[in-house]
């Protein structure tokens, strides 16, 4: 609350002054469609590639082949750290600027799509 004289009748007037809120919780929000639609399909990318290392085929991004190399849980890992970080920062760019966050997640799950089913058709 900040205090001011009105100039004119010289009257204490008391104006009321909002801080700006800031939503420490935004992890709690509800669950939007493309961050679901993401991750489904970054889970199905991780199931169908165990499952297809397990049959003898190879991983086709060379960062996680590498992982891959190393075990089972260093794929996991690698794959979750990816994806795990990545969408926390779309979800709080989410607070910020939702609209753009939107249009992010849903490019993302767009791109991953097209370069899943891609790998797919060229190396199975």
């Amino acid at each position: 609350m900040k205090e001011t004289m009105h100039e004119e009748t010289n009257a204490v007037v008391e104006l009321q002054v909002e801080e700006p809120t800031v939503n420490k919780n935004w992890w709690r929000g509800r669950v939007r469609l493309s961050t679901l639609c993401l991750v489904t399909v970054i889970l199905f990318d991780l199931v169908t590639t165990l499952f297809l290392l397990n049959q003898g085929f190879g991983e086709a991004n060379p960062i996680f082949a590498n992982l891959a190399k190393k075990g089972e849980w260093a794929l996991v890992s690698g794959k979750l750290m990816f994806t795990i970080i990545p969408l926390l920062i779309l979800e709080w760019a989410r607070t910020k600027r939702p609209f753009t966050a939107e249009i992010g997640t849903w490019t993302a799950f767009i791109a991953y799509t097209w370069l899943y089913v891609l790998n797919l058709l060229r190396y199975y």
